[in-house]
């Protein structure tokens, strides 16, 4: 029962993902921090386009991002957001080899890492991530990716206290 639970509240952390990425035209991200405190694990990703979405799945899927690196570094340390301009001709340097194929096909324009938080407690990093349009975010993007991350939080809040009482 208690993995239904999860699994249907991982259904909707992806609703309410693609529900953003569709609203902003923009790729929206959701990970997870480790148990260790080290990493974000992907755990939702949608993308308008198709294509690009299911790149980014596997892309992600392969490695989960360092929390102390590029974007992801002042969202685990210090808990706020952070956003980051991509220069398309050259590669982050703590991006992986998969991240560099992946950045090399689809170029990032920019993305806004925010803190999922509970109760002030870390559980993971949301995003939006710009691969065309204008190069800045509008303060209205920047408000609805708080607010997404407000509710994600009480999604990944449930998800430990689940795992806690199972564990």
């Amino acid at each position: 029962m208690d993995q239904d639970i999860d699994g249907g509240l991982l259904d909707v952390l992806g609703a309410v993902t693609e529900r953003l990425a569709t609203a902003s035209s923009d790729a929206v991200t959701v990970r997870a921090l480790s148990p260790d405190g080290t990493r974000f694990v992907p755990l939702a990703v949608h993308h308008p386009d198709p294509l690009v979405r299911d790149e980014m799945t596997s892309t992600m899927a392969e490695i989960p991002q360092p929390g102390d690196a590029g974007l992801w570094d002042p969202v685990l340390r210090e808990r706020r957001p952070f956003e980051y301009r991509h220069a398309p001709d050259r590669m982050p340097a703590e991006a992986s080899p998969e991240q560099v194929r992946f950045l090399t096909r689809h170029p990032i324009i920019g993305m806004i890492g925010v803190p999922v938080l509970r109760d002030g407690v870390l559980l993971g990093g949301a995003s939006l991530v710009r691969y065309s349009g204008p190069d800045d975010f509008t303060d209205e993007q920047r408000t609805l990716l708080g607010d997404f991350a407000q509710r994600v939080g009480l999604l990944l809040g449930w998800r430990r206290e689940l795992a806690a009482l199972a564990g």
